[in-house]
C-alpha cells in the first residue's frame, strides 16, 4: 500500500538585470500546494534576491501525484511574467502497521450490567484482535443491591437472630461496650450497618426511616425484683428520642410490658434514665433499647447499662436467745444478702428446694420467705 509524503522545496528569485523589477507578485497555488516563507516584496532591485518555499501536502493518497503551474509576475518597463511548472508527488511504501494487541495479553473494559454502577468485561488478545473472555461482571452496585457472585442482587433484610439469654441470677449484669455491643439482637425493617457497633465506647443503635430496636433476653429468677439503670444520648440532631422497655418473657407483647422509661432527647449530653424497678413472673425477660424520631438517619447511644437483682431484706429477725440453758449455743445468722454466693434464697417459684442445692458445700446459709416454709 502507499502513503502520502509531505515535501517542502525552497526557491530563489534573483534580479540579474540593470533595472528594478516592480509589482512583483507570486501567482496562487491551490491544495495540495501552498507557498510558505515568502520574503519577496513588490520591488526587487538589481543584483538582489528573495526566496519562498513551496509545500506539497496531499490530504489523501488520491492526491499523491499532482502538478500545478503558477506565474511570477513583475514589471520591468514591460509587463512580464516567469512561468514555473511545479511537478511533485512522491509515493512511498506504507510501513507494516503495529499489531492491535500482543498475543495472549489481557485487558478489562467497561460494560453494562443491570443494577450495577460499575461493571467490567475481561478480554484476551487472540490473532491480533481483542475477544471477550467470560461474561460482564459487577464491581459496585446501586443502592438497595449488594454484590453476590459478581452480580447485583436485591438486599433482603434477614430475620433477627435471637441470641441465647444471658443469666442474671442474684449478681448484676453490666453492659461492656467492647465485649457485649455486638451481641445484641437487632429489630427494624431499615436498620442498617448491623445497627450496633462500638462507637465512642457506647452501644449504638441506628436506623434510617423506621424505629430501630436492639434487644437482649436474660434468664432471671421469677418473682424476684430487679433494678435497671442506664445512661443515654441521641445523635447531635435534635428530634431523635431513645427509651428502654422491659418485657416479661422473650417477646414484644404490649401486655407483657413490665416497665417503660420516658422518651428522652439527650442531644449532646449523657442523661441518666430513671431507675426502673420490675418483677418478672417468667424465667426470661427481654430488655429493648429504642431509637425513634423524625431525623434520618437516627442514632441512639446507650452506656452504663446495669441490671441487678434487688437485695432481699428479711425484716424483724428473731432476737438472740437469752436463756442460760447450757445445751443452747447462740448462733448469729446473717441477714440474707443476694450478692453473697454462700447465701441461697428458696421460694415456691424459684425451684431451689433440691437435694443438690441443700448438699452443695458452696451454700452456707439457706433462707425462705414467710409463707414458704
Amino acid at each position: 500500500s502507499l502513503q502520502k509524503d509531505i515535501i517542502k522545496e525552497s526557491f530563489t528569485l534573483s534580479n540579474t538585470g540593470t533595472s528594478t523589477a516592480t509589482s512583483v507578485n507570486l501567482g496562487a497555488l491551490s491544495a495540495p500546494f501552498s507557498i510558505e516563507a515568502n520574503t519577496c516584496s513588490s520591488r526587487l532591485r538589481p543584483s538582489q534576491s528573495c526566496s519562498f518555499v513551496i509545500s506539497y501536502n496531499p490530504a489523501t493518497q488520491v492526491q499523491a501525484l499532482n502538478e500545478q503551474t503558477f506565474a511570477v509576475n513583475y514589471y520591468d518597463g514591460f509587463k512580464s511574467s516567469l512561468t514555473v511548472k511545479y511537478i511533485s508527488g512522491v509515493l512511498a511504501e506504507e510501513p507494516t502497521p503495529a499489531p492491535l494487541c500482543q498475543e495472549g495479553a489481557t485487558q478489562s473494559i467497561s460494560c453494562t450490567l443491570t443494577n450495577a454502577t460499575a461493571a467490567k468485561q475481561d478480554q484476551l488478545c487472540q490473532n491480533n484482535a481483542w475477544v471477550d473472555s467470560g461474561s460482564c461482571y459487577a464491581i459496585t452496585c446501586a443502592n438497595g443491591y449488594e454484590l453476590q457472585n459478581n452480580f447485583c442482587v436485591a438486599v433482603v433484610e434477614p430475620a433477627p437472630s435471637i441470641l441465647p439469654p444471658v443469666d442474671i441470677p442474684n449478681t448484676a449484669y453490666t453492659f461492656e461496650a467492647d465485649a457485649d455491643s455486638l451481641e445484641w439482637n437487632v429489630l427494624g425493617g431499615t436498620v442498617k450497618s448491623g445497627a450496633i457497633d462500638q462507637s465512642y465506647g457506647h452501644l449504638r443503635v441506628n436506623g434510617t426511616s423506621e424505629q430501630a430496636v436492639a434487644f437482649k433476653d436474660f434468664n432471671v429468677e421469677s418473682g424476684t425484683e430487679y433494678i435497671l439503670t442506664a445512661k443515654g444520648i441521641t445523635s447531635t440532631a435534635t428530634g431523635d428520642f431513645i427509651f428502654i422497655e422491659v418485657f416479661d418473657g422473650s417477646n414484644f407483647d404490649a401486655n407483657s410490658s413490665l416497665v417503660k422509661s420516658n422518651s428522652i432527647d439527650a442531644t449532646g449530653s449523657m442523661v441518666g434514665f430513671n431507675s426502673l424497678t420490675f418483677t418478672p413472673q417468667s424465667r426470661v425477660m427481654r430488655v429493648a433499647l429504642y431509637v425513634d424520631g423524625t431525623i434520618n438517619p437516627k442514632y441512639g447511644f446507650f452506656d452504663d447499662l446495669k441490671i441487678e437483682a434487688k437485695p432481699v431484706v428479711i425484716q424483724n429477725p428473731l432476737p438472740a436467745p437469752t436463756t442460760d440453758n447450757p445445751y443452747l449455743e447462740p448462733v448469729n445468722i446473717p441477714a440474707y444478702d443476694s450478692t453473697d454466693p454462700t447465701h441461697l434464697l428458696i421460694t415456691k417459684a424459684n425451684g431451689k428446694w433440691t437435694s443438690s442445692n441443700l448438699n452443695n458445700p458452696s451454700y452456707k446459709h439457706f433462707y425462705v420467705e414467710p409463707g414458704d416454709y
